[in-house]
C-alpha cells in the first residue's frame, strides 16, 4: 500500500547492493590510476587507501621514510652539499615506479632527472666507457638487483661507473671498454639469467657479463622457489613493496 513503511530486509538488501556497486566503480576508478604501474595490493582501492594514508602521515610527521631517506644520503656522503644528496633522494622516489615488462613481468620506468637516469631500462652509467673514441670496445653486462641498478645513488656512483674508472685508473693502456648497467631493484638470480637470454636471443651479445647476486634471492626466498618474481601478486611472495619491512 502506498505510505507502507520498506521492510528492513528490502532496505539493507538496497543499502548492501548500492555499497557493492560503489566499491566496484570505485575499484574500477583505481586500477584506471594504476594502469601500467604495479599496484601493491590485489586490490587497487586498497592500495588507494593505503598511499593517501602515507601521504597523510608524512604531512602530519616529521618522521618519514621520505626523511629517514634523505639523512642516509647525508651519512653517506659526507661533506657533500646537502641540498644535490637531498635531490638524489627524491629522484630516487619519483622513479621508484615499475612497469610491465615481458618475461621478466617488471622493470623500473624509464625516467629522466639530474643524478638518476634510466632509459630503456638501462641505468646510465657515468662514465660508461673507459675510451669514449673508441669503435669497438669490450663490452661488458652487468646485472643484479638494486645494489647493481644504484637504488638512491647517482649515475656516477653505480658499480658499473666505479668499475670503468678503476681500469682506467689500473690499465691505461687496455683495451677500450663499455659497461651496460642493466641492474634492476627486486631482481634475483633467475630473472636475472631470462632477462640475459633474452637479449641475447635478441641478437644483443656482450663480451662478458659480470652478476651480482644473493641478497635478493634470500629475502625472497619463496619467490626464488617458486621461480615467481617479488611482485606476482597472488603467487605467495614472501616480500612486498610498501610492507612493514620498507618501514623498518
Amino acid at each position: 500500500m502506498p505510505g507502507s513503511p520498506v521492510p528492513f530486509s528490502k532496505r539493507l538488501l538496497y543499502y548492501s547492493i548500492t555499497i557493492i556497486l560503489l566499491l566496484v566503480i570505485f575499484e574500477l576508478f583505481s586500477r584506471a590510476y594504476y594502469y601500467q604501474y604495479l599496484s601493491r595490493h590485489p586490490i587497487a582501492f586498497i592500495q588507494v587507501l593505503k598511499d593517501v594514508k602515507q601521504k597523510a602521515r608524512a604531512i602530519t610527521t616529521s618522521d618519514t621514510l621520505e626523511k629517514r631517506s634523505e639523512e642516509a644520503q647525508e651519512l653517506l656522503r659526507p661533506g657533500f652539499p646537502k641540498a644535490e644528496s637531498i635531490g638524489i633522494s627524491r629522484e630516487q622516489e619519483e622513479a621508484n615506479n615499475a612497469v610491465y615488462k615481458p618475461w621478466v613481468e617488471f622493470a623500473f620506468r624509464d625516467f629522466e632527472g639530474r643524478y638518476i637516469n634510466v632509459a630503456n631500462h638501462i641505468r646510465r652509467s657515468i662514465p660508461d666507457r673507459s675510451d669514449s673514441l673508441a669503435n669497438d670496445p669490450f663490452t661488458i653486462w652487468f646485472l643484479g638487483g638494486s645494489t647493481m641498478y644504484g637504488f638512491s645513488v647517482a649515475d656516477a656512483e653505480t658499480i658499473p661507473a666505479a668499475f670503468v674508472r678503476a681500469y682506467r685508473k689500473t690499465h691505461p693502456g687496455g683495451r677500450p671498454i663499455r659497461v651496460l648497467n642493466l641492474g634492476m631493484p627486486f631482481y634475483y638470480s633467475y630473472q636475472e639469467l631470462i632477462l640475459l637470454t633474452d637479449r641475447i636471443f635478441r641478437g644483443q651479445k656482450p663480451d662478458m657479463v659480470v652478476m651480482l647476486d644473493g641478497l635478493n634471492d634470500c629475502i625472497a626466498a619463496n619467490n626464488a622457489v617458486k621461480r615467481v618474481p617479488a611482485f606476482a601478486i597472488g603467487k605467495g611472495d614472501s616480500y612486498r613493496p610498501g610492507s612493514k619491512e620498507d618501514e623498518e
